[in-house]
C-alpha cells in the first residue's frame, strides 16, 4: 500500500492492522499468518546503475562488472551490498544442443542481439522471431520465423507475433503430450494447496 506524503503513518498502520485482523477469519486454512511491515524509501538508500562500455562484448562487459567494478564499489565506505545482473548471468548455462528463442521487432533491441551473439559463441542454436530478412537477428539465427508487426497507430501491433507464439506453444505441447499433463497436474495441486487462484461459488 502507498500513502500520500502528509499521511499520519502511525494512525494508518493501526487502521491497516485492524482491518487485517478482521479479515483473518476469511483467509483459507493454508494461508500464512499475515503481517504488516512499514517501509519508507528513506529507510534504505539504494542506487541502480546501467553500465555500458564502448568496444566491449557482452561477455567482456559482464566480466568487468563482476570482477572489477562490483568489488571496487563494495569496498567503499557506507556501501552495504552490491549486486549485478545481466544477459551473461541469465545465459551462462547455455551450451551446445540448447536452443535460444529470440524475439525482436522494431525498434530492434541491441541487448537481444548481444544475447544471440553470446548464445551462438557458446554453441547454442538460435530460433529468431522477427519481421524481416533485414532484421539484425536474421543473419545470426539458425532458423527464423518472419511475421509482420504493423504500426496502426502510435503503438505497435503485436497481434500477429503473439498468434505465432501461441501456435508454437500449442505445437510443442502436442509433441510433449506425455509431459504436459503431468506438469499441469502438479501445477494444479500447488495452486490448490496454496490458494493461488480464487474459486467461483459453484466450484
Amino acid at each position: 500500500m502507498q500513502f500520500v506524503d502528509d499521511t499520519d503513518m502511525d494512525s494508518a498502520l493501526v487502521q491497516v492492522s485492524n482491518k487485517l485482523d478482521q479479515a483473518k477469519s476469511d483467509l483459507p486454512e493454508t494461508a500464512l499468518t499475515p503481517s504488516v511491515i512499514q517501509y519508507s524509501m528513506n529507510m534504505n538508500a539504494f542506487m541502480t546503475v546501467a553500465v555500458s562500455r564502448e568496444g566491449s562484448s557482452v561477455y567482456d562487459l559482464s566480466d568487468f562488472i563482476k570482477n572489477t567494478m562490483t568489488p571496487y564499489v563494495q569496498r567503499k565506505g557506507g556501501v552495504s551490498s552490491v549486486s549485478s545482473s545481466g544477459l551473461v548471468e541469465q545465459l551462462v548455462q547455455v551450451q551446445p544442443g540448447d536452443v535460444l528463442l529470440a524475439i525482436s521487432f522494431p525498434r530492434y533491441s541491441k541487448m537481444t542481439v548481444n544475447a544471440v551473439q553470446y548464445a551462438r559463441e557458446k554453441g547454442a542454436d538460435v530460433v529468431a522471431i522477427t519481421d524481416s530478412t533485414l532484421a539484425p537477428l536474421y543473419p545470426l539465427a539458425s532458423a527464423a520465423l518472419l511475421v509482420r508487426s504493423d504500426m496502426i497507430s502510435f503503438v505497435d501491433s503485436i497481434t500477429a507475433p503473439l498468434s505465432l507464439l501461441n501456435a508454437l506453444i500449442v505445437t510443442v505441447g502436442q509433441r510433449k503430450n506425455e509431459e504436459v499433463p503431468e506438469t499441469f497436474s502438479e501445477l494444479e495441486r500447488v495452486w490448490s494447496q496454496y490458494s493461488v487462484f480464487g474459486k467461483t461459488e459453484d466450484e
